[in-house]
Formats: structure tokens, C-alpha cells, sequence
């Protein structure tokens, strides 16, 4: 096949993961893409592989580019035409866009306004601490998923780093028999302690780093965790990790997400067999359930300066897919001071 030759020369000169899917999925999205933010939201595909990608089909002259928009040429739409490619068909529900849970009843449209109101004098996100927050809605959204679930009401809550403010909306809600949030960002944690106190909300907030053991009174003390892990491998192992620590027993759950901008597929397969083999079994998958707010360091993220962009971007792109586990055969899980490290080749945001 013509793209053969062209999928080997990219697989050569990046360090991340790809297949000959991937590159399909890049050529589609250029169909609908006008610029370089717009192709890195539509195509799925780790944001590090883009660069030598886009570099290789420009050399082909199936790509033009000028600054930040980019666009096929006759020759790249005739190449995708022979293979019969299209765009995939968007279909999702447009009152839950896909989540599987609506914010137009109550209580969560009440909630959702209730939400964004405290939220808005949040603390910056910063970058030091790969911080990039979810939208309202996607926070929201998290809770109502969290209810529909099982895993809310009458349930003892951890959240493990709280930039979404995942804690605050659930206790706005008053469902939970309890809520712990950790969280390592002083700032952050001042700001959740205060709007706690000043509602006179049902909630714990602790300054933590996750890099250290979860404290003794806080293992196999919850039925369900959630959190945003650092997406090099042996970050989301070390926030899954305490996770699971912290679980009570069989049928506890716990929630993460995982982009398709720092996580390739080759790295998704890692840790979900990772999870089973601690005792989980994944039994949700929500694609794009996670919308974040684009964050004011994008200038200075390693993805700038791959992609040479010029421009922040102005519609949302960075998504992530939502995951639950439940723990069908509990193990010993380790508590000790974190050894591995949160460098990754595929991380496009630190």
C-alpha cells in the first residue's frame, strides 16, 4: 500500500507507540481539521508521534501547512479516497453527549449552577504540578456518573488530587457519608478547606503528595476513589495504587481517566492488565467523557513546541476517556514512598 512506506518512516523516528491506524486516524482528521489544535482534538492519536507525522506527509505532499493551519492537498485526499476512509460519524446523545448521565433534572442542573458559582474564584492550574482542570459540566457530570453507579450515596469518598474540585461538588450535593480529599497544592487545599467551611460542607481536606504512603487511617477505609492520574506509566500506577490501597474490599470502586494526547494504545494495554492483575476488573469505559479548560501555560507545554503552534487555542481539545474499576479479588497492596518516576516520552502537557 502507498501509505506502507510512509507509516514506516514516521515509526522510525518517534519513540511512541504507533500502527498504521494512527495514521489513518491523522489523514481523516486533516478532512475536518482547519488548524493544528483542531486535528490534535479530532484525531486520537499521542500528540509526540504528530510532529514527524505531519513532517512525512508534507515530504510527501499530501500535507500543507501554513503557521498553524494545516490542510490536505489534492494528493492527500485522493490517497484517503482510494482507501476508502471517512470520517468517523458523530452520533452521541445530545442531552448526556455520550456520558450516559443528563445535567438537565434535578438535582444537577441545580447542583451544576450551585458548582460553577464557588468554583469561580478557583487558584490558577499550574504546570509544576500538571495541573489542567475539567469543565463544570465534566465535574458535575463525574458525580452524577459516581450516583447512577452505586458508588456515591452512603459511600465513604476518596478523591486523590483534586484540581476538578470532584470533592466540593459532591458534598454541594450532601449524598456521601463521607469525603477525603488529597491534595498537594497548598493553594488548592486552602481554597477547598475554606468554601467547606464557609458552606459548612461535609468534607475532609489534607495536604498531600502522593509520592508519599497513604497515611494508616486512611487504608481499606473507602468504598470508592477517584482521581486524574500523571499519565506516564508509572505515575497512573502510583495514583491507581493508592487507590486500591485505600479501598475497602470486594466490590469497592474506583474512577480514572486517560487521554489518547499522552497515553498510546500500547501504554492503555499496559495498565489496563496491570489493573487486572491487582485484583480489578474494568467495567466502564466512557470515551471523551472528560473536557478540560484549556490552561493558561499552554506556551510553555512540550506540545507547543513539537507542533510549532503560534496561537492558543481557542475551542477545547484536550479530552480523556473515563474508566471504573471494582475490586473482585482485594491483594496487599504496597505503601511505600514512591521509586519510579513521572518522566514519559509521550507526556504533552508538563
Amino acid at each position: 500500500m502507498a501509505h506502507a512506506d510512509l507509516y514506516e518512516r514516521v515509526r522510525q523516528k518517534t519513540p511512541v507507540p504507533i500502527t498504521e491506524r494512527d495514521l489513518e486516524r491523522v489523514l481523516v482528521g486533516l478532512l475536518q481539521a482547519e488548524s493544528l489544535w483542531d486535528l490534535v482534538g479530532l484525531c486520537d492519536v499521542p500528540l509526540a508521534a504528530l510532529p514527524p507525522l505531519l513532517e512525512e506527509l508534507q515530504r510527501d505532499g499530501l500535507l500543507e501547512r501554513r503557521g498553524d493551519r494545516v490542510s490536505l492537498t489534492p494528493s492527500g485526499k485522493q490517497l484517503i479516497e482510494a482507501q476508502g476512509w471517512a470520517p468517523p460519524v458523530e452520533s452521541r446523545c445530545s442531552r448526556c453527549r455520550g456520558r450516559g448521565v443528563s445535567l438537565e433534572e434535578a438535582p444537577y442542573r441545580e447542583l451544576l449552577e450551585r458548582f460553577q458559582e464557588i468554583s469561580r474564584d478557583r487558584p490558577a492550574p499550574r504546570q509544576d504540578f500538571d495541573q489542567g482542570y475539567v469543565t463544570p459540566e465534566t465535574t458535575v457530570a463525574r458525580v452524577a456518573l459516581l450516583r447512577r453507579r452505586g458508588d456515591l450515596d452512603g459511600k465513604r469518598l476518596l478523591v486523590l488530587g483534586d484540581d476538578d474540585l470532584v470533592g466540593l461538588a459532591a458534598a454541594l450535593l450532601g449524598t456521601a457519608r463521607t469525603i477525603t480529599v488529597l491534595e498537594v497544592d497548598p493553594d488548592l487545599v486552602g481554597f477547598i478547606r475554606e468554601t467547606a467551611r464557609r458552606l459548612e460542607l461535609a468534607l475532609e481536606v489534607r495536604e498531600h503528595d502522593l509520592r508519599d504512603p497513604l497515611p494508616p487511617d486512611l487504608l481499606k477505609a473507602f468504598d470508592t476513589f477517584t482521581t486524574d492520574p500523571v499519565e506516564s506509566y508509572d505515575g497512573c500506577r502510583l495514583f491507581l495504587g493508592r487507590g486500591l490501597s485505600g479501598l475497602a474490599g470486594i466490590g469497592s470502586a474506583g474512577y480514572f481517566g486517560l487521554t489518547r494526547h499522552e497515553a498510546s494504545l500500547a501504554k492503555w494495554h499496559r495498565l489496563q492488565r496491570w489493573v487486572v492483575e491487582q485484583g480489578a476488573v474494568i467495567t466502564d469505559c466512557l470515551d471523551r467523557f472528560n473536557e478540560y479548560v484549556n490552561w493558561p501555560y499552554w506556551g510553555e507545554m512540550r506540545a507547543r513546541r513539537w507542533l510549532a503552534v503560534e496561537a492558543a487555542p481557542q475551542a477545547i481539545w484536550y479530552r480523556s476517556t473515563l474508566f471504573r474499576l471494582e475490586l473482585v479479588e482485594p491483594k496487599a497492596y504496597p505503601n511505600e514512598p514512591f521509586a519510579g518516576s513521572f518522566e514519559d516520552p509521550e507526556l504533552a502537557t508538563t
